[in-house]
């Protein structure tokens, strides 16, 4: 992705930023608190990977695939204390001209229309950068909530297709949601 999406992303009531070593401790506490909530749509929320190890190994990552410009990941924190509520992700992994968008919420984050703010706003974004046409968001056919995010959005299902169950409430169809345009839905 060239140019880059700006590393902080003030929206107010959160901060969307780049996750840093010292975020570790309590993005684990919140994935820990929060893996019965995950776990059925989130293959990684397991008790092996909430750990802090897991999120140390987790920031590591995601900040080198977004030095090297192949993906951009935030945390989602509120901005009167900072403390982690979800994140979100950018991922250069399905071809040219395109990202696909992941994302996920602590349980008390969601049904007030937060990840539809931060989804809009990052498609948004994104489609104004020189090489980005498209953005996909990938949901089981049986997770409405984020398929939900997607329809507010503007995003068009264009197709289904059958895929291993990867998470435990999956059934194994997986929708791809595209949108080629910013529309300032949020």
């Amino acid at each position: 992705m060239e140019p880059r999406p700006p590393e902080r992303i003030d929206l107010g009531d959160v901060v969307l930023r780049r996750y840093t070593p010292h975020d570790t401790t309590a993005l684990s506490a919140v994935a820990t608190a929060e893996r019965d909530h995950l776990s059925p749509w989130m293959a990684w929320a397991t008790p092996s990977g909430v750990t802090v190890a897991a999120m140390t190994t987790f920031i590591a990552e995601t900040n080198g695939r977004a030095d090297e410009g192949t993906e951009a990941v935030y945390g989602i924190f509120t901005a009167s204390q900072g403390l982690p509520v979800g994140a979100c992700g950018l991922h250069d992994r399905i071809g040219p001209g395109g990202v696909e968008f992941g994302y996920w919420l602590a349980r008390d984050a969601t049904g007030h229309g937060l990840m539809t703010r931060v989804v809009g706003t990052l498609t948004d974004l994104v489609l104004t950068l020189d090489d980005i046409t498209f953005v996909e968001i990938h949901c089981d056919e049986a997770n409405v909530r984020s398929a939900s995010v997607a329809r507010r959005l503007g995003y068009a299902l264009v197709r289904t297709e059958d895929c291993e169950v990867a998470a435990p409430a999956e059934i194994g169809r997986q929708q791809i949601w595209v949108r080629t345009e910013p529309t300032g839905v949020t």
